[in-house]
């Protein structure tokens, strides 16, 4: 837990899978794409946690592994999703 501490956490609900519209890149890609992107909709409370390794963070301001996938879950429970992760 300490090496994560310095990461700072997204403060955003889970998403209500009923209510994201799902992009082109994610229903055009292989299913555990799609699975993917449930997972981190619906586990922000973990993922927020868990840094991006691939370096995104210094050029997109991404904070964590979520950030990769969505970009602002709404208060009513819909989503804006990013289309980096399944590049």
């Amino acid at each position: 837990m300490a090496r994560f501490a310095g990461y700072p956490v997204a403060n955003e609900p889970n998403a209500d899978l009923a209510k994201v519209v799902w992009p082109g890149c994610v229903t055009g890609g292989k299913p555990e794409v799609k699975s993917l992107y449930e997972f981190q909709l619906t586990h922000g409370d973990l993922m927020k946690y868990m840094p991006c390794y691939c370096g995104c963070g210094e050029n997109d301001g991404h904070k964590s592994n979520r950030d990769c996938y969505v970009q602002k879950v709404n208060a009513d429970g819909s989503a804006v999703l990013d289309s980096m992760a399944p590049t």
